[in-house]
């Protein structure tokens, strides 16, 4: 697949190219992070410093590899962890969170670095953590002799402006943009300018001292209209309403905590290692979804395990869950359901996938982000939830965000399922366009190719349980329809609209060979993102045989397929130059 922007995105890359200093605040789920990537590609970044929370410091490594083609390598991205790293010399982007920009030793490494080196490009995401002035962070980030004075470019982002609230952007304003406030530059000028700011008197009551700094009280706003229009070159914000037209309905992203897998999964029955891989993952998601929060007001979380619900139940409580889960009472339900519709302090329902994902109506008139702590081995289980929003009354693109621990068996089940969903949409397609398809020979083919993406999966030491835990009564039943028919005679004829997934076989080759050969290519191209992979077999390979995907091949060409795709990615890799964006 092809990674392209929006038009909207593209805007948004041009606006952060054209100027050092910029301020992106479009609404969350829009891609703040991949147009930060692309325009940082397009500026031939050699060195990018990332300061972001803690809970997507993965997530900004992932979207560099996947959005930059092969300019960088996991080896040049360095990740701070804790406060005793040591940054290699060959890093070229280093991703940090907040908290860590304080460590003294953490601290000295990035000044040092910027001292000798610079940095093209500084990227502070969610910038609005800096609204505090007298903030340690605040003063440490944007105060005087700190690594963002080493920059070439400086690119703040948040999904939350705090023009409600100008105090909160004089941080940042007098420290990136002074000549858009000038005059008032002193924090006295700019609050009683811009924030209805006022000296307190010898009779202020308590609740005034309270608001009070320096003597001041600053949380009011005035002369809005000329504090917009002076920050207007400064600062670019779409809403979703802004750009409705180009987003699609539903945008998935998986988000990967920066957490170990617990030891010893690999030990446990399936059953057992879901669960405590669930629980492992509870503290980082109480994280990212407050986040969510912040700039989403509501939110709907699945997750296959009770006591994981009950987990994130404890660690959300101020933002005022609900609950639905199995055995629960239908009254029960409706009225977590009803007071999270309805009550302005109930921001997250926290629901079974199962219990929860079917028979609900209502949630999508309030919300458009759904959480998954846990992946279910079905797609039609996580479609029905996912559809509990996304459906009828929902104004919104549905943002679909799916928690994973790399190196996993999260990694393990969503490849699973993403072969599973392009099996049954590929199948199901070409019976609609086949008269000659019938429901049973569909359901014999989905069964067959299910039990050949089990039979082909490695590398986990679940493998073996998965299959049994994915299969559905459909699938059962397609499997009996399969052994009743065994006994038939084949049929010859091979519809040209719909190639069965199991195809002929020449007399030395067969298409599993290929089939598995193109896997081990797609992963030996990039261990994460598949994009890579598949994107130069589309181009190299299958162009040599005149095709452009695998179903195709003829059967004679089964093994120069095969030949060809061994010879591995590093053959047909095109020069970096080719891939910057």
């Amino acid at each position: 697949m092809t990674l392209k922007l929006m038009p909207f995105q593209e805007e948004g890359v041009r606006f952060l190219l054209s100027s050092p200093y910029r301020l992106l605040a479009d609404d969350m789920g829009l891609g703040k992070t991949i147009q930060a990537i692309v325009a940082a590609n397009r500026a031939y970044a050699k060195s990018m410093l990332i300061i972001c929370p803690a809970s997507v410091k993965v997530h900004w490594a992932r979207k560099i590899l996947q959005w930059s083609g092969r300019r960088w390598t996991p080896n040049q991205i360095f990740i701070i962890r804790d406060g005793k790293s040591d940054i290699p010399p060959d890093a070229n982007i280093i991703i940090v969170n907040y908290d860590l920009t304080l460590r003294g030793r953490v601290k000295r490494q990035l000044v040092a670095r910027g001292e000798q080196r610079g940095y093209d490009v500084v990227c502070v995401d969610e910038a609005h953590y800096l609204k505090n002035r007298k903030a340690k962070r605040t003063r440490t980030i944007l105060g005087p002799g700190s690594f963002l004075s080493f920059a070439k470019r400086v690119w703040l982002f948040t999904g939350t402006p705090v023009l409600n609230r100008p105090a909160e952007f004089y941080p940042i304003l007098r420290a990136l943009a002074p000549e858009l406030i000038s005059p008032y530059l002193t924090w006295q000028a700019y609050g009683e300018r811009f924030c209805a700011g006022y000296k307190l008197g010898p009779n202020a009551n308590i609740i005034q001292k309270r608001k009070a700094e320096d003597g001041w009280v600053m949380d009011g706003y005035s002369h809005l209209d000329d504090l917009a229009a002076r920050i207007e070159p400064f600062m670019l914000r779409r809403t979703k309403e802004d750009v409705l037209d180009e987003l699609p309905d539903k945008v998935e992203t998986v988000v990967p905590l920066d957490i170990d897998p617990p030891v010893g999964l690999e030990y446990l029955p399936i059953a057992t290692a879901r669960r405590e891989l669930a629980l492992a993952k509870v503290d980082k998601a109480v994280d990212y979804v407050a986040e969510l929060v912040a700039g989403a007001d509501k939110v709907v979380v699945f997750s296959h395990h009770r006591d994981a619900i009950h987990a994130l139940d404890a660690g959300l409580r101020h933002l005022g869950p609900v609950i639905v889960y199995g055995g629960m009472s239908a009254d029960d339900k409706q009225k977590s359901i009803d007071r999270f519709i309805s009550d302005p302090s109930c921001n997250i329902f926290l629901g079974q996938t199962l219990a929860g994902g079917v028979g609900i109506d209502g949630l999508q008139g309030v919300c458009s982000n759904v959480v998954f702590l846990e992946l279910d081995w079905s797609p039609g289980n996580m479609d029905q939830a996912v559809d509990r929003v996304r459906r009828i009354g929902q104004k919104d693109t549905v943002f679909v965000h799916y928690l994973s621990v790399p190196g996993s068996m999260d990694d393990y089940m969503a490849e699973v399922l993403l072969e599973k969903r392009q099996v049954i949409e590929r199948l199901i397609l070409a019976s609609e366009v086949n008269p000659f398809m019938s429901l049973d020979n569909l359901l014999e083919r989905i069964a067959t190719a299910l039990e050949t993406i089990a039979s082909t999966q490695g590398g986990s030491p679940v493998v073996d349980a998965a299959p049994k835990a994915a299969e559905s009564k459909t699938v059962k039943a397609a499997k009996a329809a399969k052994a009743a028919k065994a006994a038939e005679p084949v049929e010859a004829k091979v519809e040209e609209d719909a190639p069965p997934i199991q195809a002929a076989q020449s007399p030395t080759v067969t298409y599993e060979q290929v089939s598995d050969a193109a896997t081990q290519f797609i992963m030996d191209a990039h261990p994460t993102d598949q994009t890579i992979g598949r994107k130069l077999i589309k181009e190299y390979v299958w162009p040599m045989f005149g095709t452009s995907s695998m179903k195709e091949l003829k059967p004679e060409q089964y093994a120069d397929a095969l030949a060809a795709l061994r010879k591995g990615p590093d053959a047909y890799a095109p020069d970096d130059s080719d891939d910057d964006l």
